[in-house]
């Protein structure tokens, strides 16, 4: 879909671009009618409109197929075997990927699934029988379930131990099997499978009161291995033209006539939110004052590098967003990200329950509201429909912006998947709620180290996280990972 996307854009015909411009309309009517939800009309008829403007969308993608096909380059990259992965990459590098198969002697097992995991390096390769998915599900359940938990009774010690345990047992089944082929690897590149999308492999526990991100290499995710060989062909998305500038959003006013009821977890604003559909249009969003001040201080790190367009407050809206960041090098977002595990609703599609909040938000739900209007709900469907191939790296400072629905063998359909559709490079991104005050230090450690001292974007990352975590070593105060990592490094373009 990703290559389908890029290769269109590409393609300067009156056809694909009048094929283009269809497929765009009927996405941005689609998240229009499913923002604003049924209201005061018939649920069946709502239904109704919604399949009608499910099946639009998917008669214009079939026609945009239809004239965007063949693409030379994503043949290059789906038509790679084991050899060309392994001669691409780079020094130092090892590819894990792991993937949920089913496992039997004979027709006539039960063939129970079980996560593999292929671990790849320059000099050969190996496989690693993860365990029963079955089990994978459970310790990385778990692990969520007291990472949260811990967090709101930070005070009480066992809650920390029962996160410790938890973490353990999932470090030991998953990320020990893998290091023992890792080779001294000094970063890995992760294609994870289901559930294990959920796991930040360096806030694990490694023994003694120390992390993985301490210990293990740099981690990077990819969508799928063949990605390193894109890397050379310009099929990841390349940009075609050597943009400038940063496009930096955010602090937006979600609404200046509804009072901010603050959302909190464990008594401090979070850039998140959890909520069924009817709630993304009727919550009232909360300010976050950091993400100005965030906004302000990364304007000013960069400021002498590359020029920095700023949009914050009223100014923060979709169509901001929209049009400017087509033309940036660089993205930053910070602001109020959601994900719904589910929404009730017929043709469910994943990528509109994930998406960002931005300026007007709180009135997405108000009555007689027009649909085409901004409505501050920009979902992951309408970023598709966005040319994005010229962004090198987008940074998405806001909670849960790395979440999505987690489907075996498809990876997250989410906010990062519709960026990488739309053509960014690199993503960074949240795999949990975010103290505001931590990730406006996070962001500006990571571009220091990124953008003005040229280091990858999975180092820089790492050395964001354990500079936070050294302060907070520092100053005697719990190390919970809510509190000093969190953000993860996507993509092909690092």
């Amino acid at each position: 879909m990703a290559a389908r996307h890029r290769t269109v854009l590409q393609d300067e015909s009156p056809a694909a671009r009048a094929a283009g411009e269809a497929l765009a309309g009927a996405r941005g009517a689609l998240g229009a009618l499913w923002v604003e939800g049924p209201g005061s009309k018939d649920p069946v008829a709502y239904q109704v409109e919604l399949k009608e403007a499910i099946a639009r969308k998917e008669t214009a993608e079939e026609k945009l197929a239809a004239i965007s096909a063949p693409f030379r380059d994503e043949r290059v990259r789906r038509r790679a075997d084991l050899a060309a992965v392994r001669r691409s990459l780079r020094e130092g590098e090892a590819l894990v990927e792991i993937a949920r198969v089913e496992i039997g002697l004979s027709v006539i097992d039960n063939k129970p699934a079980h996560d593999v995991a292929l671990i790849v390096r320059p000099d050969g390769a190996a496989w690693e029988n993860l365990g029963p998915a079955e089990q994978t599900d459970r310790l990385v359940r778990t692990w969520r379930t007291e990472l949260s938990a811990s967090f709101e009774q930070r005070e009480d010690p066992s809650a920390a131990g029962r996160l410790q345990s938890a973490g353990i047992e999932l470090r030991r089944a998953v990320w020990d099997p893998i290091a023992r082929h890792l080779g001294g690897a000094r970063r890995v590149l992760i294609v994870p499978d289901g559930p294990l999308h959920q796991v930040d492999f360096g806030a694990l526990p490694a023994g003694d009161g120390r992390f993985l991100a301490e210990e293990a290499p740099s981690i990077l995710l990819l969508g799928a291995g063949r990605d390193v060989v894109a890397r050379g062909t310009g099929a990841a998305g390349a940009p075609t033209t050597a943009r400038r500038g940063m496009l930096a959003l955010g602090a937006p006013d979600f609404s200046a006539r509804v009072p901010v009821a603050v959302a909190q977890a464990g008594g401090m604003p979070m850039r998140s939110a959890s909520s069924t559909c009817a709630a993304v249009r009727e919550t009232v969003w909360a300010s976050l004052p950091e993400s100005a001040r965030e906004i302000e201080t990364i304007a000013g790190l960069l400021g002498d590098r590359e020029p920095v367009t700023v949009f914050t407050g009223a100014g923060a809206t979709e169509e901001a967003l929209l049009s400017e960041a087509p033309r940036r090098r660089l993205l930053h977002i910070a602001t109020h990200g959601f994900f719904l595990g589910s929404c009730g609703q017929d043709g469910e599609d994943p990528l509109l329950r994930s998406g960002l909040v931005l300026a007007g938000a709180n009135h997405a739900g108000s009555p007689g509201a027009e649909p085409r209007a901004s409505d501050g709900i920009l979902t992951a469907e309408e970023i598709v429909a966005t040319d994005l191939r010229g962004v090198d790296l987008a940074v998405l400072s806001a909670c849960d912006t790395g979440r999505g629905a987690v489907e075996v063998g498809e990876g997250i359909f989410g906010l990062r998947r519709a960026f990488e559709i739309a053509g960014v490079r690199t993503l960074v991104m949240s795999q949990w709620p975010v103290p505001d005050r931590q990730a406006r230090r996070w962001m500006t450690d990571f571009y220091r180290a990124h953008i003005i001292e040229g280091t990858p974007a999975s180092d820089a990352a790492r050395r964001a996280s354990l500079a936070l975590l050294a302060d907070l070593r520092a100053k005697k105060t719990p190390v919970h990972p809510y509190l000093w990592t969190g953000f993860v490094v996507a993509g092909a373009g690092d």
